[in-house]
């Protein structure tokens, strides 16, 4: 039986894994600092599943970015909270006025 060895023979090396994983977006956006982008793009030459995660990561940036923009419609928001369940409200606005005189 095969043991992982990512787990039980190098634990420092998960928690890296892990810390890595959890920065990989900042990095692809650039939001990291020159230290920290060099440890990730370092730490991504060597591991092969934060490798891979990291291009699924960036495939899916990809493929989100090629859909196209899709305004909601005026009725968007009743539609939904009617499919979630949630009771009808009124919009704001509508109710911060009732009570009010004309002109005030």
């Amino acid at each position: 039986m095969e043991v992982n060895n990512l787990v039980s023979d190098h634990p420092e090396q998960y928690s890296l894994c892990l810390r890595v994983r959890a920065q990989l977006q900042d990095y692809i956006e650039g939001y990291l600092d020159v230290v920290a982008a060099e440890t990730i793009r370092a730490h991504l030459a060597v591991c092969a599943l934060c490798n891979r995660e990291y291009c699924e990561l960036k495939e899916t940036i990809r493929l989100v970015q090629t859909l196209p923009y899709l305004a909601p419609s005026r009725d968007f928001t009743p539609a939904v909270r009617e499919a979630l369940g949630l009771p009808h409200r009124s919009a704001w606005w509508q109710w911060r006025t009732r009570g009010r005189k004309p002109g005030i």
